[in-house]
């Protein structure tokens, strides 16, 4: 390349998953228009995703996609990252109700089971329930942490869940496990619907389930994929969320209004959940990809979204890249940023 990218205890729950996109052409234009936001509408099939929406926005010659065959890897975002329908933010997020329990998200083409289960389950029954599901002709799985936090709607505020509540209407605002792992093994990433915080808890606690149809590619990898990442005059394109980021971050920490200064058009500050997509699970103190963001350290590693959180104005969303976990935090406090386009 010779040029830059363009100019309290939490009662957990599992989310069902069917049919991914498979990415094609990820520097290119995709021939699928942008979606409706915050849509459903009624379909008779699943369908090849043909006239359905992604939603525009990330770098100037996005990821393209069309829904096909799940891709092998799950724990990293194959699929632009949908936001809520929000005028400042691109992707927004969009859904179709499949008629046969599913619904289809028209950014990301996951198809998700729609009606949770009544009962908890530990991780290990949570990926045994989705496993054995025979809804739609099976082939269920527990989604991955990315793939959970797709489903995350952080313009809604408790006691409503933090998930669009006419494509998910039974959805509980407690705690959904994933599929996906620490590091250490011994406990398991959950989405929190309540607020839509992501973090992890020991896989012997009872908690809620939704599951994830499979596809015949899916595999149980965290590894990054090859090719994520591509490196040009310090920026950083991810080759499959279409996302640019800068590859040095802010040198000092501020404060959340700061932080939105800081970043000057055409760059911003990232979503929480545009944010997670640089999560790496294998890694942990920092985790992410040193070698694409060298600035993170163990030692600084907290980093601001452009996200609020619903109900309380005074409070903003961060990134805690020692573990990958979200958490929020008064918009007074100091930490870095990372911009994004």
């Amino acid at each position: 390349m010779n040029a830059s990218f363009g100019t309290q205890r939490l009662a957990i729950g599992i989310l069902c998953l069917a049919g991914a996109c498979e990415l094609q052409n990820p520097r290119g234009d995709s021939d699928v228009g942008p979606g409706d936001g915050g849509s459903t509408e009624d379909a008779s099939e699943r369908g090849d995703g043909s006239g359905m929406g992604t939603g525009e926005g990330g770098a100037d010659a996005g990821a393209g996609s069309a829904c096909g065959a799940r891709t092998s890897t799950i724990a990293w975002a194959m699929w632009k990252m949908p936001n809520p329908p929000m005028d400042d933010l691109p992707n927004p997020a969009s859904y179709t109700e499949l008629g046969d329990g599913t619904v289809r998200d028209n950014v990301t083409c996951l198809v998700w089971q729609r009606d949770i289960p009544q009962d908890t389950y530990t991780w290990a029954e949570a990926n045994d329930y989705c496993a054995s599901l025979p809804l739609a002709g099976g082939g269920w799985s527990l989604p991955s942490r990315i793939e959970l936090v797709s489903l995350v709607d952080f313009s809604k505020a408790s006691p409503e869940p933090a998930i669009d509540t006419s494509a998910f209407p039974d959805t509980l605002a407690e705690a959904f496990w994933s599929s996906s792992t620490v590091i250490d093994k011994e406990s398991g990433w959950y989405v929190n619907f309540y607020t839509g915080a992501t973090s992890s808890e020991l896989p012997n606690l009872d908690i809620r389930v939704r599951c994830v149809l499979s596809g015949p590619a899916r595999g149980a990898t965290a590894d990054m994929p090859n090719g994520l990442y591509e490196i040009e005059s310090g920026e950083v394109l991810d080759t499959q969320t279409g996302l640019v980021w800068q590859q040095e971050s802010s040198a000092s920490a501020m404060s959340w209004s700061e932080a939105q200064a800081y970043c000057k058009a055409p760059w911003r500050v990232p979503s929480m959940k545009e944010l997670q997509t640089l999560v790496d699970e294998t890694r942990l103190y920092p985790a992410i990809d040193t070698s694409a963001f060298p600035d993170v350290s163990a030692a600084s590693h907290d980093y601001w979204s452009s996200s609020q959180v619903a109900g309380l104005s005074s409070y903003a969303w961060f990134v805690r890249f020692a573990s990958g976990y979200t958490i929020y935090g008064d918009q007074t406090e100091q930490y870095r940023v990372r911009c994004v386009r």
